[in-house]
């Protein structure tokens, strides 16, 4: 692909992931707005579906291929989000840990049971 034609195949709406101007770590945004320069060079402007306004800087892509998404898995954003909070991590930890002790106790409450039924 030649230079003018990066970013050509992008479209309004789809989701990518690039390194911002002025960052070294990548996001992933949805793009918002797409415009053809005069030298044929698009340029960009993103908003992150989370956030209430669109990027500061517009940019424009140095690489004839860019990552783009092609299909989401709804909702699974939210697991991330939660997992997050410490509260969250300690429920997904505590709470399977609970529920096979009490199956082992209910378990052993149960042998003992029949272990006493067998002695009689």
């Amino acid at each position: 692909m030649s230079g003018n034609r990066i970013g050509h195949e992008l479209r309004v709406h789809d989701v990518i992931t690039y390194v911002p101007p002025g960052s070294s770590n990548p996001v992933t945004h949805r793009i918002v707005r797409r415009e053809q320069q005069p030298d044929g060079r698009i340029v960009f402007r993103t908003k992150g579906d989370n956030n209430p306004a669109e990027d500061l800087r517009p940019f424009t892509l140095d690489r004839p291929t860019q990552t783009r998404f092609a299909f989401a898995v709804p909702y699974a954003g939210y697991l991330f989000i939660a997992l997050a909070s410490q509260q969250a991590r300690m429920i997904l930890l505590v709470l399977p840990a609970l529920v096979l002790a009490l199956m082992m106790v209910v378990r052993l409450w149960r042998e003992s049971g029949r272990l006493l039924e067998q002695r009689s």
